[in-house]
């Protein structure tokens, strides 16, 4: 009796967060598909390989630790976020609309391209 008295508390609960939850969420604006192009969208569009993912790690890594001596301190990792950031931001209002990242990953996706 106690254990019934459990699950029928525990699956309540559970269909109560579940209808709170479809509640809040915001249908009036589609999802958006996933990115096509740079690193997040490969690797959003299928797994990456063990090898694959080494190599990226280790660009990334690279590419942050600016002074190269084989660490990352934390002004070393804001400035590159800050630098992407910046870059995005292509009208200089201090934030990145929803264009100004497209219009980013259009242009990575292309140099990535000429790169090949």
């Amino acid at each position: 009796m106690k254990a019934f008295l459990i699950s029928t508390l525990a699956m309540g609960l559970s269909l109560s967060a579940t209808v709170a939850m479809a509640q809040t969420q915001d249908t009036t604006t589609p999802p958006s598909p996933p990115p096509s192009g740079g690193k997040m969208g490969k690797m959003m569009m299928g797994p990456m390989t063990k090898e694959q993912h080494r190599q990226h790690a280790e660009q990334m890594f690279k590419e942050w630790d600016t002074d190269g001596n084989g660490t990352i301190t934390r002004q070393e990792f804001m400035a590159a976020h800050d630098a992407k950031f910046d870059k995005m931001d292509t009208n200089k209002d201090g934030t990145v609309s929803m264009e100004e990242h497209r219009s980013a990953m259009r242009e990575k996706k292309q140099s990535k391209a000429q790169q090949q």
